[in-house]
């Protein structure tokens, strides 16, 4: 018997592909499945949608408005800040005025008032017009107190401290020294003195060292230099070094200056500046 292949010609009724009876009904129905099935379209491959020219524009305009706002708020903070600190100038400039006419002495220099609380009394200078030394600047804002009712940002009246002799970091200056509500060095609210020059009182905006006293320099610099200069331009000419408001730099930790020649160093961003406003100009002055 010869072995080989017998061709048998296919027709509906004997292939299973063409759904013949041999096929079965079980096969007949996946074979009309498999015939007739829809291939996925040329033109519904890799055709995903992105975002259009228009869309992508939209998202870019809505990014800049909201990058915008917010620069805008925070200008607007900034700018709040500086014209509370020219108002608190203000105010204590008012104030200062207000005790001298009402007592005809500066406060700290009011030798009628009580001076024990620092369980010192030497070195208290004669009822004058200056300040002359370190009893007469911790007694500044309690006479105040005393005074002309002068209240700290707690809303209670200013205590004296011996400041010159070191201070506790634990201690809270805000009782004994105003402090401004703007951007400074650490984050932190820093005192402002009210002392004596040469020939004129003036407020000294700088910070006390916490640890080894004053000494006549604070231990760093409270204020950037674009800060001191907007406020130097609201009360003077906006020049560090001439008019009545001046600054310069006293730390010696900072590796920028308040100054870049005659003018701030608007391209500093450390805190670099201590500030001098001279008293009985700044309310005149405001701009």
């Amino acid at each position: 018997m010869k072995k080989g292949f017998t061709l048998v010609e296919l027709s509906p009724k004997t292939s299973p592909l063409l759904g013949g009876i041999e096929g079965g009904a079980g096969n007949n129905a996946q074979n009309e499945h498999f015939l007739t099935s829809p291939q996925p379209s040329p033109h519904r491959r890799g055709s995903k949608k992105g975002f259009t020219l228009v869309e992508l524009s939209i998202v870019l305009v809505i990014i800049g408005l909201l990058i915008g706002g917010i620069l805008v708020g925070q200008s607007m903070i900034r700018s709040a800040e500086i014209n509370g600190v020219v108002k608190q100038l203000g105010q204590y400039e008012i104030a200062i005025s207000n005790f001298k006419e009402k007592y005809n002495v500066l406060p700290g220099s009011n030798i009628k008032f009580d001076r024990s609380a620092l369980g010192w009394t030497g070195g208290v200078s004669t009822q004058d017009e200056k300040i002359e030394n370190y009893m007469d600047m911790a007694y500044v804002w309690p006479d105040l107190s005393v005074g002309v009712n002068l209240k700290n940002n707690k809303g209670a009246s200013f205590s004296p401290i011996c400041f010159w002799l070191g201070v506790a970091s634990s201690v809270d200056l805000q009782s004994h020294f105003p402090r401004f509500k703007i951007r400074q060095y650490n984050g932190a609210y820093k005192p402002m003195l009210y002392a004596a020059g040469s020939s004129r009182n003036y407020f000294a905006y700088g910070v006390i060292n916490l640890s080894a006293g004053w000494g006549g320099q604070p231990e760093y610099n409270p204020l950037i230099p674009v800060d001191a200069m907007a406020i130097d331009k609201k009360i003077d000419d906006g020049v560090p070094a001439s008019g009545d408001v001046v600054a310069s730099t006293w730390a010696t930790a900072v590796t920028e200056n308040c100054r870049a020649g005659a003018n701030y160093n608007t391209d500093g961003s450390q805190f670099a500046c201590h500030m001098t406003f001279y008293f009985g100009t700044i309310n005149s002055a405001i701009k």
